[in-house]
C-alpha cells in the first residue's frame, strides 16, 4: 500500500512522480523508452529520483490504465 504522510517529502511520494511522469509524457517530445525516460527524469526532473521509485510510479500508472507497456516502450492509454 502506498501512504502519504504529512512528514513525508512531496517530491519521494509515488502519486507526486506519477503526476509528474505522465504530464511529461503527454506534453514534452521526450524517449517513451523505458530506460531513456528514467534517465530523462534523473536528470531534467529531480536529480535524486531512485530507479525502484520510478518503477513503482510505472506500475501506479498501469495499474491505473493510464499506461501501457509494449516491448519496453510506454504507451499512453488517455
Amino acid at each position: 500500500m502506498i501512504l502519504v504522510s504529512k512528514y513525508s517529502n512531496p517530491q519521494s511520494c509515488i502519486y507526486y512522480l506519477s503526476a509528474i511522469m505522465l504530464s511529461i509524457l503527454k506534453k514534452d517530445n521526450v524517449s517513451n523508452n523505458i530506460v531513456d525516460f528514467f534517465i530523462y527524469l534523473k536528470f531534467h526532473v529531480n536529480k535524486n529520483f531512485t530507479y525502484a521509485n520510478y518503477i513503482m510510479a510505472l506500475d501506479w500508472l498501469f495499474i491505473l490504465n493510464a499506461i501501457t507497456l509494449e516491448e519496453d516502450r510506454i504507451i499512453l492509454c488517455l
